[in-house]
């Protein structure tokens, strides 16, 4: 009886956060919320993969910008900027015969593959993240970085 009762609570939750990914799609203002805020990331070897399929994703959060990557089953890796490091936040379409936006210990390469990026320009050099909604995740990576500093942001 307890198991039926868990195995329905599971299903009512997976049915609560899909229905608030849709009440909610990723907009510019999350990032003057204090949530966390996720975007799928999409690289060249994924190519032709449904969105809600992709594994790898970015997050910001109230500190900083991470990257996750799951290369393999049972694995991650993460890449992280501290907010109050970052210097700028741009967009910009993929170049032809751009270089890997990742490059693993294990030898394995991340490619952008086609679209646009987010550049993170941080006191330590570039994070490029090929992001699904590129254009929106960067304007909420602004707005948390202006919200963190106390900056007004434009309406």
């Amino acid at each position: 009886m307890q198991a039926a009762v868990r195995a329905g609570v599971l299903q009512l939750v997976g049915v609560v956060l899909a229905a608030r990914a849709l009440w909610c799609p990723l907009r510019p203002e999350l990032g003057e919320m204090a949530v966390e805020v996720t975007d799928k990331v999409r690289s060249g070897h994924q190519v032709g993969t449904p969105s809600w399929a992709l594994q790898d994703e970015v997050r910001v959060t109230g500190r900083e910008v991470v990257v996750v990557l799951r290369p393999g089953p049972g694995s991650a890796i993460g890449i992280g900027v501290r907010l109050d490091d970052v210097m700028d936040v741009s967009v910009r379409p993929v170049r032809p015969g751009e270089s890997p936006w990742v490059l693993l210990d294990s030898g394995g390469r991340y490619f952008a593959g086609e679209g646009e990026v987010v550049e993170v320009r941080h006191r330590d050099g570039v994070l490029v993240v090929p992001v699904c909604n590129a254009a929106v995740f960067a304007e909420v990576i602004r707005s948390r970085i202006a919200a963190r500093r106390g900056v007004p942001t434009r309406r």
